[in-house]
């Protein structure tokens, strides 16, 4: 019997009450339709049936939090029968809605049992809270007459701010709930990091990225040889790349604005993006981005530094070799590994210095032979360059000649933060009296930034409204602030001369043995063209600006800050090889993996042996996926955690409460035993005067109400009736010390002759009188009422003092007494 009992319980709590009734109503032969019941019951297992409602959102809760926290790559797709993945989501938004309801389903259960407990040994209820427990998942309840009218009521005030507090945050959750499920539930694409490890580099960081670059820095002799640009390592080695990029780039010509137009075929204004193609297997070709002088305020370039790239690529190539054979073993630990194959695309994520450089040269100026003087432009240091120093001490050759000149020159101070010059001399006029002579200053820097893969991210840059210049010039990505990160380069002769060597193996060219690499480069460019060799005014010509004319200046800028930049890029490449053997056999001079190699990538440790050799420099190297996963990344993310979380908190509480007591009630947790209760309560016509058709007074909403036992007797009986259970009764409190007296009886034999208003004159012109007033007086407003609508009741007098006397001769009256536990009532 009392596993049925814990069973109907266990029913009623998960909502499947229909169940218990049909079995209930099979199990009985009385003919009775409701037994007598307990309002209050004292046994921990039916306290424990009834907090059952809380399991499944708990658990499931739980385990989603602990999906987003701990985290679970599913890989490109989410796994499961249905390939598709709009109807995988869809199928996640419709348990997320279930998982909302089922948390609304408890916070109801806990508001039910807080409401109940105040009505039944509390101070009471006041009457806007009555049907919170049905109202507080509605957001507007809480600006409602219902709530705002409830707040005002004189009860212990405590007791009144826990219950408004528990209705706000049972709300907040209930109105939350749902999107927070969504995030959390439903997978998402995004990043995950996937593993990573440590690697070295040998040298410390003032030698991996000195700020004067000479040929000393470069120990290995073939970068001076005509071998020296089939080395990748060399300063010299993107020669190839750069001279077959240069022979199809296509002049810059100037916009409508007389501004250069853009080269890129992405967009108005977009970086441009060259892909240097590397001449040796261990060295992994990079990627060289910049943007030109135009709407920006200055040409500049920036790549990767190329020795951390080695070492990201070998990682990397390890890596999916190794998540490639992986089998998922069931463990929730090795899910995400054995996911990592699947991706939508990768990065490559590690701290380190890159190179970034601008170039500014001045308009074409004309040179005759035996002038010694070039402009140059002054390179401010934390603004672009806006004007032109003449500089007196280039010395310039005054053999005229064909073909182009270019020549590196020191530059002083008084030009700004400049690396270096240099002098570009286009082709002698045909009459061999002048040429067109461009100064050009070079400003190069190491910035802290990271490399993914081939490319080099700048990650301290000034804020672009605090970089000089006109607001459209604000997009420049060379923008170093006050006390950064960015140290300046000096280039020495002797490391450019390394850059743009005269010895060039003559099997790759068909060209004059006398030209450098950048000679060479420009040589095989739009420069110089038939154009300019056969004006009259090669300077005019040089300098013509007009709305589709080339501009021949910001080309020579361009080409110029790719060759710095590449040859920077490379700088200390050759002290992370093993040289020894042939170019073909170099590798990794510190790749040795440990034993444990697998796990260490995968948990982003140390899979690589530290070198004992000294002055080492330390590199962490991270590789980051893309696909659907589980992870908490975002503030929403984090805020759907809480209300989750402030769900369990209230479930659980109300859990260990129940289970401290022992003691728990079930009733009046629908509509319908609601109404039922105050249908079997005797009227409060005092209290709740003038409201059967509604409330229009915020007040009426405070009238307190309590559930008691009620016996009536008649006043010549010493004791009220004890044959048969007592009723439990809503009653109203007219303020806090006082009972509603007048107690007007319903009964099963009584028979209450009610007529309509609307068939009464006289029941119009009272009801438009009382409606006018919210605080009419009660004996007026009691008598109208009592006259009007309920004239008669078989067996019951009432007298002109308005007492009501039974059909003993009594006047019946009324006793109250607080529900006990376990007891049975009808």
């Amino acid at each position: 019997m009392s596993q049925t009992i814990q069973n109907n319980h266990f029913l009623r709590a998960m909502g499947l009450e229909l169940l218990s009734l049909l079995q209930t109503q099979r199990g009985r032969q009385d003919g009775t339709d409701e037994p007598t019941k307990p309002v209050i019951q004292t046994s921990l297992s039916i306290a424990l049936t009834r907090c059952c409602v809380h399991i499944l959102p708990v658990l499931v809760s739980i385990t989603v939090i602990s999906l987003n926290l701990g985290g679970l790559y599913l890989g490109t797709t989410i796994p499961g029968a249905v390939t598709d993945n709009s109807v995988s989501i869809a199928i996640f938004q419709v348990l997320a809605k279930l998982q909302e309801l089922l948390i609304i389903a408890s916070l109801a259960t806990i508001v039910f049992e807080v409401v109940r407990g105040f009505l039944i040994s509390g101070d009471g209820v006041p009457l806007g809270f009555l049907g919170s427990g049905f109202m507080f998942s509605q957001i507007s309840y809480f600006w409602s007459p219902d709530f705002w009218g409830a707040l005002g009521a004189r009860i212990d005030l405590r007791q009144k701010l826990f219950l408004a507090t528990l209705l706000l945050v049972s709300g907040l959750i209930a109105a939350t709930a749902g999107p927070s499920c969504a995030v959390l539930l439903i997978p998402r694409e995004q990043e995950w990091n996937a593993g990573g490890s440590k690697f070295y580099l040998r040298g410390l960081a003032n030698e991996l990225h000195p700020t004067f670059m000479s040929a000393s820095i470069e120990p290995e002799s073939f970068c001076a040889d005509a071998e020296g640009i089939n080395y990748a390592v060399c300063p010299s080695g993107g020669f190839h790349a750069l001279r077959a990029y240069s022979s199809f780039l296509p002049m810059i010509q100037n916009s409508v604005n007389l501004q250069s137009k853009p080269i890129s075929v992405f967009g108005l204004w977009a970086t441009q993006k060259l892909k240097m193609a590397s001449t040796m297997r261990v060295v992994p070709g990079h990627q060289l981005t910049g943007l030109i002088r135009g709407v920006v305020c200055q040409t500049s370039a920036s790549g990767p530094y190329l020795p951390v790239a080695m070492y990201q690529n070998k990682l990397r190539e390890d890596w999916y070799a190794l998540v490639g054979n992986l089998p998922w073993t069931g463990k929730v630990s090795s899910a995400s590994a054995a996911e990592y194959r699947w991706n939508n695309g990768d990065s490559l994520r590690t701290a380190t210095r890159v190179p970034v450089v601008r170039v500014a040269c001045s308009e074409g100026q004309n040179k005759s032979a035996g002038v010694q003087k070039v402009r140059f432009p002054v390179l401010s240091r934390y603004s672009c360059w806006q004007g032109n120093e003449l500089s007196k001490s280039v010395q310039l050759n005054n053999t005229g000649t064909n073909q182009i000149r270019t020549t590196w020159v020191p530059l002083s101070s008084d030009f700004g933060t400049v690396s270096s010059g240099i002098v570009f001399e286009a082709p002698w006029t045909q009459d061999q009296n002048s040429r067109v002579v461009v100064g050009c200053s070079v400003d190069a820097r190491w910035s802290n930034g990271n490399v993914d893969k081939s490319i080099g991210l700048l990650a301290d840059q000034a804020d672009q409204e605090l970089w000089g210049g006109r607001p459209s010039e604000t997009s420049t990505e060379f923008r170093p602030h006050a006390n950064s990160s960015w140290t300046e380069i000096s280039l020495e002769k002797s490391w450019l001369d390394l850059l743009t060597p005269h010895k060039i193996a003559q099997s790759t060219l068909n060209n004059d043995s006398s030209l450098n690499t950048l000679e060479n480069i420009l040589t095989n460019s739009a420069i110089v063209d038939a154009t300019l060799i056969n004006s009259v005014d090669q300077t005019e010509t040089w300098n013509n600006v007009q709305v589709g004319g080339p501009n021949r200046t910001i080309y020579l800028e361009w080409i110029l800050s790719l060759l710095v930049t590449d040859g920077l890029v490379r700088q200390g490449s050759s002290r992370a090889l093993n040289t020894s053997g042939s170019m073909h056999r170099w590798s990794l001079l510190d790749y040795s993996p440990q034993p444990d190699f697998e796990n260490q990538i995968l948990t982003t440790g140390q899979a690589l042996k530290k070198p004992s050799a000294p002055n080492i420099t330390t590199f962490d190297w991270r590789i980051i996926i893309k696909g659907f996963s589980y992870k908490a990344s975002s503030s929403t993310d984090y805020l759907s955690i809480s209300v989750l979380v402030g769900h369990i908190i209230l479930a659980l509480a109300h859990t260990f409460w129940l289970i401290s007591k022992r003691q728990s009630s079930g009733c009046w947790d629908t509509i319908t035993e609601l109404v039922t209760l105050a249908q079997n309560s005797g009227p409060a016509h005092s209290v709740l005067r003038n409201t059967s058709t509604g409330i229009k007074c915020k007040r009426t909403f405070a009238q307190v109400a309590k559930v008691r036992v009620v016996r009536r007797r008649n006043l010549e009986e010493e004791e009220p009736e004890t044959t048969s259970p007592a009723r439990v009764e809503i009653v109203f409190y007219e303020n806090k010390n006082s009972l509603e007296e007048d107690y007007w009886p319903t009964s099963e034999e009584e028979t209450v002759h009610v007529s309509s208003s609307a068939t009464w004159p006289l029941a119009q012109r009272e009801a438009a009188a009382s409606s006018a007033h919210c605080r009419a007086t009660p004996e007026h407003s009691i008598s109208s009422s009592r006259a009007l609508l309920l004239p008669s009741l078989r067996g019951i007098e009432r007298r002109s003092d308005g007492s009501v006397y039974g059909s003993h001769g009594g006047p019946i009256l009324k006793d109250f007494d607080i529900v006990h536990p376990d007891r049975l009532y009808s």
